[in-house]
């Protein structure tokens, strides 16, 4: 029901509660405040690392993926930490990283992989114990 009538209100060219001011909201007369530039990517060549140095900049489905696999593979944030960074839920972000490796496998390339930091003074390994856990 809540799609039918969204698919209508586009055709028909109805504004949403923003485009409304509070003060003459109520007169048939008012007329939509649409003005505002419509929302759209942050553009230049450098748009990953200008997110990741924490500008706030729009990412388009590319940026986003390069990120994931940045933070994924860089960072020992979990995947909820990183999704909470993209606005999406860790699932999709695990989701994501899965996709990445797959298609850098399929294309021939080494996948890539999380690097985790473990310190050495709280671990008492011989060097059988570091091959298992490589």
């Amino acid at each position: 029901m809540a799609e039918r009538a969204r698919r209508r209100a586009q055709v028909d060219g109805w504004y949403g509660p923003l485009a409304w001011d509070d003060d003459t909201i109520d007169d048939p007369n008012a007329v939509p405040q649409t003005d505002a530039a419509p929302a759209g990517y942050t553009e230049g060549d450098d748009v990953v690392a200008r997110f990741l140095m924490g500008e706030s900049v729009v990412l388009d489905g590319t940026g986003r993926r390069e990120v994931i696999a940045h933070l994924m593979e860089w960072t020992q944030d979990t995947p909820e930490e990183i999704g909470a960074r993209l606005d999406m839920t860790g699932e999709s972000v695990s989701r994501s990283w899965e996709r990445i490796k797959r298609k850098a496998r399929d294309e021939g390339r080494k996948a890539p992989w999380r690097r985790v930091y473990v310190p050495l003074r709280d671990m008492d390994l011989n060097r059988d114990d570091m091959r298992s856990a490589a």
